[in-house]
């Protein structure tokens, strides 16, 4: 290893694949999505038989590498880009995440933590309450979790055996009220119970009353609408409805705007963009949404922007 070679970067880096998704983070801050993530590590601790365990979670994604070593990550997150201080990151609560083994110490504590709550919960009545704050915060901490390495697909790539630990990820995961926002998890496994009993449902002609983010009610409604659904197999017609409902409630997520997750001038460290011409209108779109800034923060603004030929040429 070089001297003064670091494995790490002050700056934490959020990718994505469009000019027009990297002109709305400049704009409106970043929006969390929901993305599926594979708990099948801690199913049967769950309550889970399948060996397969897939939860969509809200979250905005980073990565901790430095930009002498990020062409790889580039050619599967896509290459726009924006880079922000590690200290504006910590300050708003963006989080290392943990890697595990279904082996590993860490996830097999998790695992008996999560059984022994639940077999102190039918022991214990009294003690419910604070039995769901602990669970509460368990689930919290398990949102950090990641498999170290396991099958991904994404923009149309699959990858059968990526190596996750190498994307040094950080999450910044919000603090949703249900009553007011959508789920904090969307499992697929909890899904396709719900589809069993919508789908009974609207077989009986059962009217169901009105009820918020309930994912019994959304599926019924989705299959009254749609009547090809009822004649699709069961497991097909469960990816499609854990997709549309994770797409729905990424919506609803973008209507409502997390002011913790707004970009300030300071913070800012780099915008990468693809092609010299994306230079431009990422120029305008600074000019435009800092104008009530000094001109000398918008033109240290705009010396940060870089594009991938430098970065695959100078790094």
């Amino acid at each position: 290893m070089n001297v003064g070679e670091t494995l790490s970067s002050n700056t934490l880096f959020h990718f994505t694949s469009k000019r027009e998704y990297l002109e709305s983070i400049i704009d409106n801050g970043f929006h969390p999505r929901y993305c599926t993530e594979d708990f099948s590590a801690f199913a049967p601790a769950l309550g889970q038989e399948s060996k397969t365990f897939d939860y969509a979670v809200p979250m905005v994604c980073f990565c901790d590498i430095p930009l002498s070593k990020v062409k790889e990550h580039i050619s599967v997150y896509k290459g726009y880009g924006i880079g922000c201080s590690k200290a504006w990151g910590i300050d708003k609560g963006i989080t290392p995440l943990i890697y595990v083994k279904p082996t590993s110490e860490t996830a097999i504590g998790i695992r008996n933590a999560l059984v022994s709550l639940r077999q102190l919960s039918t022991i214990s009545t009294e003690n419910i309450p604070k039995i769901g704050t602990i669970r509460k915060s368990l689930m919290r901490l398990m949102k950090y979790v990641k498999p170290y390495e396991g099958r991904f697909e994404h923009g149309g790539l699959t990858f059968e055996n990526k190596r996750f630990y190498d994307e040094r990820e950080w999450r910044y995961i919000p603090e949703l009220e249900e009553e007011i926002l959508p789920p904090v998890w969307i499992s697929k496994e909890l899904m396709s119970g719900a589809f069993v009993m919508a789908k009974e449902m609207v077989q009986q002609n059962v009217i169901l009353t009105e009820w918020p983010f309930d994912e019994v009610r959304w599926i019924h409604d989705q299959l009254k609408a749609n009547a090809e659904l009822m004649t699709l197999p069961d497991a097909e017609v469960t990816q499609k409805l854990f997709d549309s409902f994770r797409q729905e409630m990424n919506k609803k997520l973008s209507e409502e705007p997390d002011p913790k997750m707004q970009i300030d001038p300071t913070s800012l460290k780099y915008l990468i963009v693809e092609k010299d011409e994306d230079v431009k209108h990422i120029v305008e779109k600074l000019e435009k949404r800092f104008e009530d800034q000094p001109f000398t923060v918008v033109k240290r603004l705009i010396t940060r922007i870089i594009t991938l030929e430098q970065i695959n040429d100078d790094f």
